[in-house]
Parts: structure tokens; sequence; C-alpha cells
């Protein structure tokens, strides 16, 4: 295969492998699920645990505190699943031991989900980051997701008439935060580079080569 086409071969490769390399940046948490029927309010309050595909740097997240809290707007019955939709207008924090706001976000579509006469279902939420010391590093819509279990009723289609409780055990996952492990693209162009100074190495070895044999 001449060099030219291993180079256009190599980009080709990097350009299918390139999405496949992709890091999944995220935060992992637990944390202790409380819904009030008083006022309506799903909140949450407990540790982030763990940190993946993310700087160093970013280490500080794991063992700080986390909440997070919703209005309940609608609830919705659909064959065996019970579905709590909570308001837009949630929020989140993460604030290290010494009282600093990590990072801190809006939620939206927050919803808890479960099947009927079961005590274990799943929330989801869409976050948005509004600030804190590490904000600036996040853009875009990321996601919230978490399971749910050993509540202490079962979903149902009155469960939001009464106070429950929880455990949840989650991770956020920051779409808007990329890291290349590696990146693909770059060692393509690398190879490349390196097919053509091989090139001209031969390339002038040869010229040099031939000049010697006509001055001999």
């Amino acid at each position: 295969m001449c060099q030219l086409g291993k180079c256009l071969s190599l980009l080709v490769l990097g350009l299918i492998l390139s999405p496949l390399c992709r890091a999944m940046p995220m935060i992992g948490f637990s944390a202790d699920l409380d819904y009030s029927a008083s006022n309506h309010v799903l909140s949450a309050q407990g540790v982030a645990n763990s940190t993946q595909d993310l700087p160093v740097s970013f280490d500080v997240f794991v063992g700080s505190d986390i909440q997070f809290s919703s209005m309940l707007s609608s609830i919705l019955n659909f064959g065996p699943l019970s579905i709590g939709n909570f308001s837009d207008s949630g929020d989140l924090s993460i604030v290290d031991s010494g009282g600093e706001a990590l990072l801190t976000a809006d939620l939206s579509e927050v919803s808890l989900a479960g099947l009927v006469n079961t005590n274990t279902g799943v929330f989801e939420a869409d976050l948005l980051v509004t600030g804190g010391s590490f904000g600036q590093h996040f853009m875009g819509s990321n996601d919230l997701f978490s399971l749910v279990f050993n509540l202490t009723t079962n979903f149902s289609s009155d469960i939001y008439d009464a106070d429950f409780s929880g455990v949840m055990n989650g991770q956020i996952e920051f779409n808007g935060f990329v890291v290349s492990e590696p990146n693909v693209l770059g060692l393509a162009a690398l190879g490349c580079f390196a097919l053509w100074r091989q090139r001209r190495r031969n390339s002038r070895m040869a010229s040099e080569s031939s000049v010697a044999r006509n001055f001999n």
C-alpha cells in the first residue's frame, strides 16, 4: 500500500474509533431520600463517593455533601407503573467539608418511577449547572440517574398521599465535559507525519546513493 493510502487508512480508522474513545465523566453518590406529603417536596441528602473520567483535581468531590430537592407536580399511573413528575424548579448542590460550593445546578424533567406493589424504583432528572467553583467546566444539559430502593412504602396510585423515605445510589453524567482517551485523530495525524518523514528519509537516502554511484 502506498504511503498516501496508509495515511488515509489511519485517518478513516480514527474517524470510526473516535466516538468510541470518548470518556463519560461522572460523579457517583449515595443518599437518603425523603418525601413530605405536607409540602409535596421530594428531597435527598448524601455524599459524593466516586468520580470517573475526570481530572485528578476533581477528586475533591469525593466525600463532599450532595443534596437536591423538587416539588411534586403530577402523578401518572400507567399500567403497572407509578410515576411521579416533579417541577422544573428543583435544585442541586455539592458542597465540600469547608462549606465551599463545588457545584450548583437546576433540575428539570424530574421523575420517580417504580412498579406498583414494589419498593424499588428509578429517579431521573436533567441537570443544568449554574455555578460553584467547578461549574465552569460543565456545559449544556447533563443527566442525573439513580436507583431508589428500600422505600418505606410500595409504589401505588396513592404513594404520594403520605410521607415515605428510601435509599438512593446513583450518578451524575456530564455530557458537556468531554475527555478524549486517547485522541484517536491526533494519533492518526502523528502516524501520517511519521510515514511522511520516513518517506522523505528513504527518498534522501536513495538520492545520496545515486549521487555516490555517479561520482564513483
